[in-house]
């Protein structure tokens, strides 16, 4: 059992390592090491690398106890004696200004989310930010994908279930329970992804596989165009 959750923690750092580095990428592409934010942050994974490379980095997400994890993790390496910076929050609802972020970045999220509230959220994430988003998205170029085609698998319907999608403004929770969320997430291929962010003014710049036909993991620049 050790052994089997030594090498899930090796995998974790792994992914984790490979996802960085898409990050920086970008980064170093449109040339930023501050203003960044991420949403969400999950339990803070990337931070410790981050702040080792003196990015400077906002963190969020709707899930208070990952907020918590976040909070503690980004304590623990944040050494310039201020409040490490993070919050509860939902890509609904940025409590940012307009303009006031040079790149937003969102991993595994948009993606779960119904075609109508992810449409709202790629306008308000373009809101916040002066010109970048990368956002995640899954797409249908892969191995995987094309073996489900031929059999037929109904995984190419990404299966519903209800999802609290809290926003923040004071609400009742059962307004947000009408929204459903799938439990996979929405396959694109390149014309639908472009498609999809041309509603909300934006538009593909570059995107970055992670392993290009094997894993469904596109991690997407995308540049303001209004």
């Amino acid at each position: 059992m050790k052994n089997f959750l030594g090498t899930v923690k090796i995998f974790r750092r792994v992914k984790f390592l490979l996802i960085f580095r898409i990050i920086e990428k970008v980064l170093q592409l449109i040339n930023t090491k501050d203003k960044i934010c991420m949403i969400p942050c999950g339990e803070g994974w990337f931070f410790r690398t981050f702040f080792k490379k003196n990015y400077k980095i906002l963190g969020g997400d709707i899930d208070s106890e990952r907020v918590k994890i976040s909070y503690q993790r980004a304590r623990s390496i944040w050494t310039n004696g201020c409040r490490p910076p993070i919050m509860q929050c939902n890509l609904k609802n940025l409590p940012f200004r307009d303009n006031s972020l040079n790149c937003l970045i969102t991993v595994r999220t948009i993606g779960h989310f119904p075609p109508e509230f992810r449409l709202a959220c790629l306008n308000e994430m373009k809101r916040v930010t002066k010109k970048w988003l990368l956002v995640q998205f899954a797409s249908k170029n892969t191995v995987k994908y094309f073996f489900r085609r031929l059999r037929n698998s109904p995984k190419l319907d990404y299966k519903i279930k209800p999802r609290l999608l809290k926003d923040h403004t004071g609400r009742s929770e059962s307004y947000y329970r009408q929204f459903k969320a799938p439990t996979g997430l929405k396959k694109v291929d390149k014309k639908e992804l472009s498609e999809e962010v041309g509603k909300a003014g934006l538009r593909v710049v570059k995107i970055f596989p992670l392993f290009p036909l094997l894993s469904e993991r596109w991690y997407v620049l995308l540049e303001k165009t209004e």
